[in-house]
C-alpha cells in the first residue's frame, strides 16, 4: 500500500474496509466486482472461484456483463481464455491491444471480451492454495500505468485474505450443522416405538441431509443371496430418486460384495469406467452411468461382525467429490444405524409373532442387552467425533494466540470474530461429550462444603464474555457467608455458569440479568432471573430435556445444541437438589430457580494454606521442545507459538520422523499426538523413553480425552495428558512445571 499515492491508498483502504465486512464468498465477489472495480476505473469485473476438485472456474460475481458465452458460469481452467489461463499460469495476464486479444485468442468470444478495451486477469491465492481469480475489463486499449497494475494487485490481496475469511466462517458453521445433525440423527434413530419400517426411512432421510447426496439402505434377504432396497431417500432438488436403481443385487458380488465381506466402508471419490465394472450386474452399472454419479461411499452395516446390509451414498456434483470427514460421517452413522436396526427387527418380531411369556421375556432381555450395545456404539461415536473436531480447532486455535504473540493491529476485529466462534465451536464439542458421561453416571463429584458466594464467583468469570458482549446490565445478591453447601464447587459452578449464559443468549442486548442467592428453611436457594424472551407454556415441560433449545421456535441464530440445561438437570440432582423453571410467555423474561441442602456452618473447617513453591527463577524453561502431529498446520502452529515464545522447537509429522529429530537434538520435553501414522503415539512414547531416558518430559496432546485414554497414556509412559484444543498459556505454564533443575539437559542415555 505504501507504493500507492495517498489517493489510491484512501481508495484501498475504502475497499479493504468493505471485504472486512463481507462474511460470504457472495459478499466478497460483489464488492470486488463492485466497489474494487469502480475504484480502479475498470468498466467490468468477474470473480471466479476455484472448484474443489481444481478443474474448474465457477463465477460467483460479475459486474457490467454482456450476455453470450462470456458470462458463462462455469469453465475449465485447461480452457483457453483468460480467466483460465491466470488460473494455469498462477500469474497476472493482461491484454492492452486489439492485436495481442487477437493473437492470444483466436476466438474473441472466449477472451473475456468486456468493455471495448484492456482487459486483465488476476489468480488470487490464500493457503497455499487457488482460490479463484479476479478479472477486469476497461472502456479503451491503453497500457496501464504502474499505480493502476498496483492497485490491482494490491485489490487481489484483498480479496484473496477476504475469501480465506469467508471460507474459515462457512467451515465453522458446517462444523456446527453437522454436529447438529448428528445429535438430532442419534436421538431420532433411537424413538422406542418406531417400527423397522420408520427406523429405517429416518436413517436414509437423515444420511442423505447430513451428506446432501442421494442414500439408499439396503437388508440382507433371508436367505443372505440378495440385497434388497429397504429405504431411499434423495436431497431437495434432485433429478431422480436413488430408489430408481435396481432393486435387487446380489449379495456377493461386485462392490457390495466386497464390503460385505471386508465389513469396509468404501469410498470411491471419483466414479470412472474402471470402478463402474466393479458393479455387479449390468443393470446397476446402467443406473451410475444413467444417474451421473460422480461419487460414492458403501458403508456395510453390522452388528458384532454379522452383516445386515449396506448404506450407500451417491453424489451427482462432478466437481465436489466426498472427502475423508464425508467418509467417517456416514461410517459413523452406519454404526449407530446397524445396532437400531437389530433392536427394531427383535421389537418388530415380538410384537408379530406374540410368543409365549418366558421368550417374550427373554426377548425382552436381549433387547436391553442390543440397547446397551447401542449406547456403547453411540459413546464411541461421540468420542470419535470430539476427537475428529478437536484435531482443526488445535490450530485454529494456536494460530490466533500466534497473532496475538506476534501483535499487530491487522485485522484484529475479524480475528476476535474467529477467535470467538472458535471458543464457541469448542463448548459445543465439550457439552456433547460432558452430557454423555454425565448422564450415564461416569462422573464422581468431588464434594467439599462451600460457600455458594464462592462458586457463584466462579460461574459470573465463566459468563462474563458473554454478558459483556451483550451489554447486559448484571445484578448480584449473593451474601459472602451464610449460604453453605456441600458440593463440588467446579461442577456447581458449571451449573450456574450454564444458566447464566442461556439467560444470556435468550435476552436482547442491554437487558437485564440478575443472580440472588437466599436462605430458605433447609434450603440454599439461588435465583437466576432475565428480561428476555422468556418461554411458550408448551415448552416450559420440556426445556431441561436432551437436545432441546427451548427457544428454537423463535430463534435459532443463537446455536447451540440443547445440552446445557440437560447438564443442569443432572447435576443438581445429583447434588441432591433440584432445579425449576418459569416464565410468564414469550417477552416476558424467565427464572430459573436451584435449591439444594443448607450445610450447617460448623462443616466449614478451615483449609491449611497452600505449599509454598520454589520461585521461579529456581528453574530453567525447558530450552528445547519437540512437537510431533500428523496434522501439519497443527504442528507447525505450536512450534512457531513456542519459538516465538523463547523456546528451541523441532517438528515432526510422524514417529520416524520425530525419532531423527530426538537423536540428533534431544529434547527436553516432547508433545506427542496419539493418532500419528506409522506407530501412534503410545509406541512413539515408548521408543522416546528408551532413546533419551527417564529425563525427557512426554506429554500427550491429543483428541482422545475420556478417563480410559488418560489412563493408557499413563501407562504408555506419558508425563502429562492434554486434550485439544489447548490453550497456548495452558502449554506455557505446563513447561514451567516440568522444568528441569538448572543445569539439568536431557540425556541420550
Amino acid at each position: 500500500m505504501s507504493e500507492l499515492p495517498a489517493t489510491w491508498t484512501e481508495k484501498l483502504l475504502d475497499v479493504t474496509s468493505a471485504f472486512s465486512r463481507a462474511r460470504t464468498t457472495q459478499e466478497v465477489g460483489e464488492v470486488a466486482v463492485g466497489l474494487g472495480v469502480e475504484a480502479l476505473g475498470a468498466v467490468a469485473g468477474a470473480l471466479a472461484l476455484v472448484s474443489r476438485d481444481g478443474a474448474e472456474l465457477y463465477l460467483v460475481a460479475g459486474s457490467s456483463l454482456p450476455g453470450g458465452a462470456e458470462t458463462r458460469t462455469r469453465r475449465g481452467v485447461e480452457e483457453n481464455d483468460l480467466l483460465s489461463d491466470a488460473a494455469r499460469e498462477g500469474a497476472t495476464v493482461t491484454i492492452e491491444s486489439p492485436e495481442e486479444l487477437a493473437r492470444r485468442y483466436p476466438d474473441a468470444a472466449r477472451g473475456l471480451p468486456w468493455g471495448e478495451g484492456t482487459r486483465m486477469a488476476l489468480p488470487l491465492a490464500g493457503g497455499g492454495r487457488l482460490l479463484g481469480v479476479l478479472g477486469l475489463g476497461f472502456a479503451t486499449w491503453t497500457e496501464l500505468p504502474g499505480t493502476s497494475r498496483a492497485f490491482a494487485q494490491a485489490l487481489a490481496s484483498q480479496c484473496a485474505q477476504a475469501l480465506e475469511r469467508a471460507r474459515l466462517l462457512d467451515a465453522e458453521k458446517e462444523a456446527r450443522r453437522r454436529l447438529a445433525i448428528m445429535a438430532d440423527a442419534a436421538e431420532a434413530f433411537s424413538a422406542p416405538d418406531m417400527s423397522l419400517k420408520g427406523v429405517l426411512e429416518a436413517i436414509a432421510r437423515r444420511t442423505s441431509e447430513a451428506t446432501g447426496d442421494g442414500c439408499v439402505l439396503r437388508l440382507l434377504s433371508d436367505d443372505g443371496v440378495w440385497l434388497d432396497v429397504r429405504a431411499a431417500w434423495a436431497p431437495p432438488g434432485a433429478a431422480e430418486s436413488p430408489s430408481a436403481q435396481a432393486g435387487r443385487i446380489p449379495a456377493a458380488e461386485g462392490l457390495a460384495g466386497h464390503a460385505l465381506r471386508s465389513l469396509e466402508t468404501l469410498s470411491i471419490p471419483a466414479v470412472d469406467p474402471a470402478s463402474l465394472a466393479e458393479a455387479s450386474d449390468e443393470e446397476r452399472r446402467a443406473w451410475l452411468g444413467e444417474a451421473r454419479v460422480h461419487s460414492l461411499i458403501l458403508a456395510p452395516l453390522h452388528v458384532a461382525g454379522r452383516a445386515l446390509g449396506t448404506l450407500s451414498v451417491a453424489r451427482t456434483r462432478p466437481h465436489e467429490p466426498h472427502e475423508q470427514e464425508d467418509r467417517l460421517l456416514v461410517e459413523g452413522l452406519s454404526g449407530r444405524a446397524a445396532s437400531v436396526i437389530q433392536k427394531a427387527r427383535l421389537y418388530d418380531e415380538i410384537r408379530r409373532n406374540g410368543r409365549l411369556l418366558e421368550e417374550t421375556l427373554a426377548r425382552e432381555q436381549a433387547a436391553r442387552k442390543e440397547a446397551e450395545t447401542a449406547n456403547r456404539s453411540k459413546d464411541e461415536f461421540l468420542a470419535m467425533l470430539g476427537h475428529e473436531l478437536r484435531n482443526p480447532l488445535s490450530p485454529m486455535l494456536t494460530a490466533l494466540e500466534l497473532m496475538k504473540l506476534r501483535g499487530g493491529e491487522a485485522h484484529q476485529r475479524e480475528r476476535t470474530i474467529v477467535e470467538r466462534q472458535v471458543q464457541h465451536l469448542v463448548r459445543l464439542v465439550d457439552d456433547l461429550l460432558d452430557v454423555s458421561r454425565i448422564t450415564r453416571g461416569k462422573v464422581a463429584l468431588k464434594r467439599r462444603p462451600v460457600e455458594l458466594h464462592e462458586v457463584v464467583a466462579s460461574a459470573l468469570e465463566m459468563a462474563s464474555p458473554l454478558l459483556e458482549s451483550r451489554r447486559h446490565r448484571l445484578v448480584t445478591s449473593v451474601p459472602r457467608a451464610g449460604l453453605l453447601v456441600e458440593a463440588d464447587p467446579h461442577r456447581l459452578a458449571q451449573v450456574f455458569a450454564n444458566l447464566l449464559m442461556n439467560s444470556a443468549k435468550y435476552t436482547e442486548p442491554g437487558g437485564t440479568v440478575e443472580v440472588r442467592g437466599d436462605r430458605e428453611a433447609s434450603q440454599v436457594v439461588l435465583r437466576v432471573r432475565d428480561s428476555g424472551m422468556g418461554i411458550a407454556p408448551d415448552l416450559l415441560p420440556r426445556v431441561f430435556d436432551l437436545f432441546v433449545q427451548a427457544h428454537s421456535a423463535l430463534d435459532r441464530s443463537q446455536g447451540g445444541l440443547g445440552l446445557g440445561l440437560t447438564i443442569v438437570r443432572t447435576l443438581v440432582q445429583m447434588h441432591g437438589g433440584v432445579v425449576r423453571v418459569a416464565s410468564a410467555g414469550q417477552g416476558k423474561g424467565s427464572e430459573f430457580t436451584v435449591e439444594l441442602p443448607a450445610l450447617d456452618a460448623s462443616a466449614l473447617v478451615p483449609r491449611p494454606p497452600p505449599p509454598t513453591t520454589a520461585p521461579r527463577g529456581s528453574l530453567a524453561v525447558a530450552q528445547r521442545v519437540l512437537g510431533v502431529d500428523d496434522n501439519v498446520d497443527a504442528a507447525e502452529a505450536l512450534g512457531e507459538a513456542l519459538s516465538a515464545l523463547g523456546y528451541s522447537t523441532a517438528t515432526a509429522f510422524d514417529g520416524p520422523g520425530a525419532l531423527d529429530a530426538a537423536a540428533k537434538e534431544p529434547p527436553q520435553v516432547a508433545f506427542l499426538d496419539i493418532g500419528l501414522p506409522v506407530m501412534d503415539g503410545y509406541e512413539l512414547a515408548r521408543r522416546l523413553r528408551e532413546l533419551l531416558g527417564p529425563s525427557v518430559k512426554l506429554v500427550a496432546l491429543t483428541g482422545y480425552g475420556q478417563d480410559h485414554d488418560r489412563a493408557r497414556s499413563l501407562d504408555a509412559g506419558f508425563d502429562e495428558h492434554l486434550v485439544k484444543p489447548v490453550e497456548l498459556a495452558r502449554i506455557e505454564a505446563l513447561l514451567h512445571r516440568v522444568a528441569l533443575p538448572l543445569g539439568g539437559a536431557a540425556s541420550n542415555g
